[in-house]
């Protein structure tokens, strides 16, 4: 029993059986290495031996069994192979929805090779990916692999990739945090008078929703849900009205997880002209 790819500089355990025979002698052959053990009696039906790989590439270990009688032997063809080693991925950590995502697998100049056929399936978080091979033969790997991705919705995106090689695989992962920065202020009429409606609306708007408190001055507010987040932007203006005259300092405080922006300014609202209207009654008897 043994495995067909090996990875270098470890150790790699070979087993083998025999199925008739005693008073034996084991000799495990790799190389220019033999290594003999004695075995008496037949209690002894399988064995094992350890090597340590130096060399990569074809590798043969041969196992000889013989005793006075007779003798057999097998041998272990396999391959060897650098483990996982100098790949890295490579994400930038802030974009708008409006931007391009750069993702790259880098390989380093200094990775250790022949690493076998390696592939990788990256995951961008948002429920796609893609599939590439990392490798231009068993041999030799390219210099990485580069993609973009546009995140059209708010989010922080785990980017994961999953690297296999041979020998076996790696996991590794990055943040992509999209998040559309902000100037957005507020803006309505400044002058008004009580019980007139006061529209409202956003200025200066980004390409998302971003989450908002508005305070009026007068002890009220308006807020938003953190689900508005995640949708293009769509904040719809909206009306208001003072039941008092005064000046009324209005404010604004919007943000996202990444950026945030205070806007604030004065309306100043005046008593209604109205007109007072004596009825005068009069009775009259009628005879």
């Amino acid at each position: 029993m043994y495995k067909e790819n090996v990875e270098v500089e470890t150790i790699v355990m070979f087993n083998a059986t025999i199925q008739s025979g005693s008073n034996y002698e084991v000799k495990w052959v790799q190389g220019n290495t033999t290594n003999a053990f004695q075995y008496s009696g037949n209690n002894t039906r399988s064995f094992s031996y350890n090597f340590t790989m130096l060399n990569t590439g074809d590798n043969n270990v041969t196992v000889l069994v013989t005793n006075l009688v007779s003798g057999q032997n097998h041998s272990f063809s396999f391959y060897s192979y650098y483990g996982i080693n100098g790949i890295a991925l490579q994400v930038g950590e802030t974009y708008e929805t409006t931007e391009t995502a750069q993702i790259a697998i880098m390989v380093n100049d200094s990775a250790k090779q022949p690493q076998g056929s390696v592939s990788v399936f990256l995951d961008f978080g948002d429920n796609s990916s893609v599939f590439t091979d990392l490798s231009m033969t068993p041999a030799t790997l390219k210099s990485g692999f580069n993609t973009t991705k546009l995140y059209t919705i708010q989010g922080n995106y785990t980017i994961t990739a999953n690297i296999t090689s041979p020998i076996g695989s790696i996991m590794l992962s990055s943040v992509a945090y999209v998040w559309d920065k902000l100037f957005v202020n507020l803006s309505s009429e400044v002058a008004k008078k009580v019980y007139e409606n006061i529209t409202f609306e956003f200025q200066n708007t980004p390409n998302s929703n971003f989450m908002y408190i508005v305070t009026y001055g007068d002890g009220n507010i308006r807020q938003n849900e953190e689900s508005d987040l995640f949708r293009p932007y769509d904040l719809l203006s909206w009306n208001k009205s003072y039941d008092y005259p005064n000046d009324y300092n209005v404010s604004l405080y919007a943000w996202n997880p990444l950026y945030n922006v205070f806007h604030s300014y004065m309306i100043h609202i005046t008593q209604g002209m109205y007109t007072k209207i004596n009825l005068i009654t009069h009775s009259f008897i009628l005879d």
